[in-house]
């Protein structure tokens, strides 16, 4: 999962992904949110969307 080498966010992630606190969903809204608000994100949506294909996550971003 990309979210978890995010330089920034990865550790914290990965923790939490370890002791089973947040399943990958979870932390991909999370990542999504994070480069959505970050100033001078490298952020492609496409790309990172398409980790999300087969949840329903992605169908509400489809339907937006």
């Amino acid at each position: 999962m990309r979210v978890l080498q995010d330089p920034f966010l990865g550790p914290e992630c990965r923790a939490l992904f370890e002791e089973g606190d947040v399943d990958d969903r979870l932390l991909m809204m999370l990542l999504l949110t994070v480069e959505r608000l970050r100033k001078g994100s490298l952020w492609k949506p496409e790309e990172e969307l398409q980790e999300l294909r087969g949840t329903t996550l992605y169908r509400a971003t489809e339907l937006q």
